[in-house]
């Protein structure tokens, strides 16, 4: 929700600016840790790469329930969204069937943590 303001396009990962999205950039400023994706309920799933404008959108359970209709076409909101999105990009060959995921949620200072350990290979899983 929070984003950073400046040039028309900025990649994403530059743009957001909430905590999770800070402690990303501080503990991977390179992107050589892991691969990171978003779901915005304003432009879908894309890479944090991807040069996006600022918007203002939130993500809703009526949105929700609309995007899993259309499947991959999509733009996607929350998280029963994105493991449904996840199922679809293995089935559909996108990503290989036991790609990892890791799902980082709860008390923001507990997310920033988890975020941080695995990052850095802290926590058994690595990215």
């Amino acid at each position: 929700m929070t984003k950073r303001n400046g040039p028309a396009c900025v990649p994403a990962i530059q743009r957001y600016d909430g905590s999770l999205w800070q402690t990303l950039r501080a503990v991977d400023p390179y992107g050589e840790k892991a691969k990171v994706a978003l779901l915005s309920a304003h432009l879908g799933f894309r890479a944090a790469s991807s040069p996006i404008e600022t918007y203002d959108a939130r993500m809703t359970d009526q949105v929700a329930a609309a995007m899993k209709v259309r499947d991959l076409g999509t733009r996607w909101p929350g998280l029963d969204v994105m493991r449904h999105l996840v199922e679809l990009f293995r089935t559909g060959g996108y990503v290989v069937s036991d790609a990892r995921v890791r799902e980082i949620y709860g008390p923001i200072g507990q997310m920033r943590r988890d975020l941080r350990l695995w990052l850095d290979g802290h926590d058994g899983e690595g990215p």
